[in-house]
């Protein structure tokens, strides 16, 4: 009897959750959507793409590092990411030494961030390239 109990105190736990996992039906939503006519469509040399479109999703970036000199040698990981925090490439460079490389990133990223030890700084991807210096903006004070 205590089996059973337990069964049926399952099964209504189990129906309790299958019910809430119901999509809510929102009519704007669903009256925006246009019906796409797949019978125009038959195989797929039929489908008409523009001639501009670009079918990669990711795009080929030239990271220029600038130099800054030191009197001691710096060694630390330059960390590339994405302001999602996805890392997309990592070296280990010395602070005196230029770096030029190029990496793929996804299409849709606007912006990286660079850091390199407690240097952290976030630049835009202009012509495809990337300019990095080690110089941090100070703060104005006010």
């Amino acid at each position: 009897m205590k089996n059973l109990k337990t069964i049926i105190f399952a099964l209504a736990l189990i129906s309790i959750g299958l019910v809430s996992c119901k999509k809510d039906y929102i009519p704007e939503v669903e009256a925006s959507r246009k019906p796409i006519d797949a019978s125009k469509v038959v195989n797929f040399k039929d489908i008409k793409v523009s001639s501009s479109f670009d079918w990669k999703s990711t795009k080929e970036i030239t990271i220029n590092l600038q130099p800054f000199s030191t009197p001691v040698k710096i060694n630390n990981t330059l960390v590339v990411k994405t302001e999602k925090g996805d890392v997309l490439f990592s070296k280990l460079q010395t602070m005196n030494e230029a770096f030029t490389g190029k990496i793929l990133v996804p299409a849709s990223v606007r912006n990286l961030v660079i850091s390199f030890g407690t240097i952290s700084k976030t630049e835009t991807i202009t012509n495809n390239q990337v300019n990095f210096n080690y110089m941090v903006e100070a703060a104005s004070a006010e």
